[in-house]
């Protein structure tokens, strides 16, 4: 897959073309999350809004939550009033990684393997990123060590995109990630194992039909410490 975004690489262009005009409709209410507008998709205006803000945005279903660099634009930047209420600081929230795709965290601290850490490394756009994080998880929380490497990097570049992907945690990486992992040999089968293995398998229904023999087989494999 790409390693980044080709948004990135043209979305630049257009951050100086502004979208808020004095009766126009880009005229974002930071409470709320939105309305926003962007021009990364299609060079046009268009709408979208942040998520995790203090009071839900009334048209989240219709429109598409913005890319991370909203905050960039023209219109943005230099405006206070236009900057987003988080309700939390939590990566997981979505919010605060509109103004720091770490939300505060060091550069160069490692991302901590729940919920904020996925959502950091799906906020920060490269799939290098993303595939040195599912390393970890394979390894450190999963005890699985990797048995297709460019398959792994394929589930890391669906990962993320120009602007999060609603709805997705860690358990929905840990179920894709199943097929191409194996049991360590120096795996102690224990009941936090089984049940890591068995909360990735339940993560993302998407992979019920195409995963459980896969899912089965690596239970197996904890249980006796056999590779596939």
């Amino acid at each position: 897959g790409l390693d980044v975004s080709p948004g990135l690489q043209w979305a630049s262009a257009w951050s100086e073309e502004r979208c808020e005009f004095p009766r126009g409709m880009c005229k974002p209410d930071g409470q709320v999350g939105g309305m926003y507008c962007t021009r990364q998709w299609s060079g046009v205006c268009q709408p979208c809004w942040i998520p995790g803000t203090v009071k839900g945005y009334p048209d989240r279903e219709s429109q598409p939550p913005c890319p991370y660099g909203v905050l960039g634009r023209a219109d943005y930047r230099d405006n206070p009033a236009s900057k987003p209420r988080c309700a939390s600081g939590r990566a997981r929230d979505l919010c605060c990684l509109y103004e720091s795709r770490t939300c505060g965290r060091g550069e160069r601290d490692p991302l901590p393997l729940d919920d904020d850490g996925y959502a950091i490394a799906a906020a920060l756009q490269n799939t290098s990123a993303m595939l040195a994080f599912a390393r970890r998880v394979a390894e450190q929380k999963l005890h699985a060590v990797v048995v297709d490497a460019a398959g792994l990097e394929e589930v890391a570049s669906w990962q993320w995109g120009d602007a999060p992907k609603l709805g997705r945690t860690l358990r929905h990486l840990e179920a894709a990630m199943l097929p191409y992992l194996r049991a360590s040999k120096t795996l102690l089968p224990s009941r936090r194992t089984t049940g890591a293995v068995k909360s990735a398998a339940a993560g993302a229904g998407l992979w019920r039909r195409t995963a459980t023999g896969a899912v089965f087989a690596f239970l197996v494999a904890a249980r006796t410490r056999r590779p596939l």
